[in-house]
């Protein structure tokens, strides 16, 4: 991604996060990510670490519409997840995903 998109993308999650009052750190650090497949407008996300240890993490995240985040899985991390607006579904594998 060129920079301009990125800074857009952190922009129009400031504004959201601002607009509902959810509060971030006073200096967040951000992580705008299209997960490698190159199509940020489909599989993009802005996130805000808030926790980042080896087995836990915490983060907001903002997706814009028609956005998702491809299926992946974390073997040994624990994730809190909470959904603040729109709609938002989690798909849970019991075993392995790849098989």
């Amino acid at each position: 991604m060129k920079h301009a998109e990125i800074n857009a993308a952190i922009r129009r999650a400031q504004r959201c996060f601002k607009k509902n009052h959810w509060s971030l750190p006073p200096k967040p650090q951000w992580d705008v990510t299209d997960w490698g497949l190159g199509a940020f407008r489909r599989y993009g996300a802005v996130l805000v670490n808030l926790a980042l240890e080896k087995e836990y993490s915490e983060k907001r995240i903002y997706l814009a519409r028609r956005q998702t985040i491809p299926a992946h899985c974390h073997r040994k991390k624990k994730e809190d997840i909470i959904a603040r607006n729109g709609t938002f579904a989690v798909r849970i594998w019991f075993g392995n995903p790849r098989r």
